[in-house]
């Protein structure tokens, strides 16, 4: 099966789920042309199965982090914290919530490592990286009340529910998305709490520029 045949079967499974998934700016033929791992993500990979659970991610020290949400995020313009009319680009929106308050990381099913952090002073607007030690693969996920992406004029108008939006690895394979959306999801409920209601994930692949690609270092 040609791999843009299965991205329309998987959006129309996720679709029956009530999950958005949008390939955001490439497509995913594009980004399934790139090799599997670049340089950024074997160096987060490889940091993460070093300092296992119980870390803060915003003091494990590791600048590849905020490398490759700069070079995924930062053409993005975004206002989940309310600050686009400030130039701020999906990429400084994660990182004023994976700077705030931590929370010790957690790895689930022995396979994926999960740090997060909520924005400073307005803790209901968290983030998390969701690191695949298996396949390679780094994601990220944020909780936040404005939509992220330019659709006027929900501009100014924050939803009382919130949203969960999912940035996928670019090469994430078709195979891994549900688990992906599962531990996102996971991590969204404990984070809110049992009193509030499930949200439903919309998940993004979304990168600026090609990847630059390497054997680590």
């Amino acid at each position: 099966m040609r791999q843009a045949a299965a991205w329309e079967l998987i959006t129309i499974f996720f679709a029956a789920l009530g999950v958005v998934l949008i390939s955001f700016p490439a497509s995913p033929d594009e980004a399934r042309s790139k090799p599997d791992n670049d340089d950024l993500t074997i160096r987060i990979v490889s940091h993460v199965k070093q300092v296992g659970e119980n870390q803060s991610i915003n003091r494990i020290n590791e600048p590849a982090i905020g490398s490759l949400m700069q070079r995924r995020y930062r053409c993005l313009r975004s206002n989940a914290t309310g600050n686009r009319e400030r130039g701020f680009a999906l990429s400084d929106d994660l990182g004023q919530m994976l700077g705030g308050p931590p929370n010790p990381s957690v790895v689930i099913d022995d396979r994926y490592w999960l740090g997060h952090a909520c924005r400073l002073h307005s803790c209901s607007e968290a983030a998390a990286m969701i690191v695949d030690m298996q396949a390679g693969l780094v994601h990220f996920a944020m909780l936040h009340y404005y939509q992220w992406y330019n659709s006027v004029p929900q501009w100014r108008e924050p939803l009382t529910d919130g949203y969960l939006s999912i940035l996928i690895d670019p090469a994430t394979p078709v195979s891994e998305l549900s688990a992906t959306a599962r531990i996102a999801m996971l991590w969204s409920s404990l984070k809110r709490g049992p009193s509030r209601p499930e949200l439903r994930p919309s998940l993004y692949q979304a990168t600026c520029v090609p990847e630059s690609h390497g054997s680590g270092g």
